[in-house]
């Protein structure tokens, strides 16, 4: 059994730089100096706090902001922070990663103690601030018209594609099932969609928000965050979720005890808690009712055979690699590097797993 995985390297080799970090920030920042973006998705302020984030950069190098990183991912990533920016260097704002931006974001908020929901409506904005950019006015979407027909028939040594891009240039150029691990521009994520569990219940989160239908795509189920630990706790969110609202439903069904507790959670103040109530009765009316199992970790963790990474990069995707290193059941895992970097990180992050790495421009010439 052959498997890949695809990250944007390929978009880049065949879409140009414009697929590149410093391409996207200043081409989100321009969209708001032009005035071409969703003022009510995001504000003009998202793009006036990079100078102030990346202002920042240097106290966090001198630790200035470590009690600010409480949990063990978060002390993680700002190990991994301080790696990897140098402190005697002043950045701009094109220089830093833009999933960095939500990490300094997130010390920020915590240090002058921004609370929700302002805190939430302004990390959602950052977001969209970018997610648009990487969108491009759909640009993304039509880089597979520069894939050479070598490509196709490379990617035909494969029984299972997975890419972690949020395009559809690799489903529209092979015609296959593509299996999206950080979702889709064109998934709606379950919050906003009205078909949704989430939306069943009688005070959705959502209710009142009105979708801009000219950017669909900023309410789509796109995974973006500095840590692979919350791209991975996102991954299997709706599958928790699930489980444990089928194991109150039949706790409801058999336990006296457990079935007032719940009952007692609708006149619970706590919007979390009242919503859980109403997510039982809902599952109890109608037992099909599931959040939607958007991103295919499953079938990620339960490879076989052989694995080819390809255009991904290990800084940002540690969770992928961490699944691949605990995958007893694979044989191999061939990674085509970019440079020597990539290839330590890789060794690191997959110790038990046989490697061949191959140079990625090997390949770039062998589909030309």
């Amino acid at each position: 059994m052959n498997s890949i995985i695809v990250g944007n390297g390929i978009n880049i080799q065949f879409g140009g730089l414009e697929n590149l970090n410093h391409s996207i920030i200043n081409r989100a920042i321009n969209n708001v100096e032009k005035g071409t973006y969703p003022s009510d998705v995001y504000p003009k302020e998202t793009a006036e706090a990079l100078p102030i984030f990346c202002a920042e950069i240097p106290s966090i190098l001198k630790g200035g902001y470590d009690g600010f990183a409480l949990t063990s991912s978060e002390k993680e990533a700002l190990s991994d922070f301080k790696n990897r920016y140098l402190l005697e260097k002043k950045y701009e704002a094109d220089q830093v990663g833009f999933e960095d931006y939500y990490f300094i974001f997130d010390l920020v908020a915590r240090k002058t103690k921004l609370v929700n929901p302002e805190r939430y409506h302004a990390r959602e904005g950052l977001k969209c601030f970018f997610i648009d950019a990487i969108f491009n006015n759909n640009e993304v979407n039509r880089i597979y018209e520069n894939f050479p027909f070598k490509l196709k028939q490379f990617f035909r040594e494969f029984n299972n594609i997975f890419t972690t891009n949020y395009d559809e240039n690799i489903d529209i150029f092979t015609g296959e099932k593509i299996l999206h691990l950080h979702g889709s521009f064109d998934i709606l994520a379950e919050v906003y969609n009205p078909k949704s569990f989430i939306n069943k219940i009688p005070n959705p989160p959502m209710r009142n928000y009105k979708l801009n239908e000219n950017y669909m795509h900023l309410y789509s189920n796109v995974l973006t965050s500095y840590s692979g630990f919350n791209k991975d706790f996102s991954m299997h969110m709706h599958d928790d979720a699930n489980s444990a609202v089928e194991k109150l439903v039949a706790a409801y069904a058999k336990d006296e005890k457990v079935k007032v507790d719940i009952d007692s959670w609708a006149d619970e103040e706590n919007d979390l808690v009242r919503n859980m109530y109403y997510a039982v009765m809902c599952k109890i009316k109608d037992p099909q009712l599931k959040f939607t199992e958007y991103y295919p970790f499953t079938a990620f963790q339960n490879i076989k055979g052989v694995l080819t990474f390809v255009g991904l990069s290990p800084y940002n995707d540690t969770h992928l690699f961490r699944m691949v290193n605990n995958n007893s059941k694979l044989e191999q895992m061939i990674f085509y590097y970019y440079n020597d970097a990539e290839m330590n990180s890789v060794k690191q992050l997959v110790p038990n797993c046989d490697i061949e790495f191959i140079d990625v421009r090997d390949l770039w010439k062998r589909v030309a």
